[in-house]
């Protein structure tokens, strides 16, 4: 979980950002911004947890989950990122009174459902 630095800097969240479908694919997106964000590498099995279409601040945007397995526990956040902590599920490795974005909350409701 990450806190951005600047925007919403006391929300909990995902590292995410911006792809164009037409010089890469979803999954290298993911990739990639996750290596920009915080330094971190997955294997090479990523799955789609949801998809979803947002509206919000006048914009349409194409929101994909993924869910990959790091190939190490190591952060190295770069700017864009105020902190990032792994957590449990249940966000416990999170501070006490802690905001957490409804793209994490969807994430991980997405995560669960997969797993049954």
């Amino acid at each position: 979980m990450i806190r951005h630095s600047y925007t919403d800097q006391q929300r909990w969240g995902l590292p995410g950002g911006g792809y164009r479908p037409r010089r890469e694919s979803a999954e290298k997106a993911v990739r990639r911004e996750c290596m920009e964000e915080l330094g971190v590498t997955f294997g090479p099995v990523v799955d789609v947890l949801d998809e979803l279409v947002t509206e919000l601040e006048g914009k349409r945007d194409h929101l994909i989950i993924f869910r990959g397995t790091a190939l190490s526990a190591d952060i190295r956040p770069n700017r864009e990122v105020a902190e990032a902590r792994w957590t449990a599920f249940d966000y416990s490795g999170l501070p006490d009174g802690r905001l957490v974005s409804r793209w994490a909350n969807i994430a991980i409701s997405a995560h669960r459902k997969a797993q049954v």
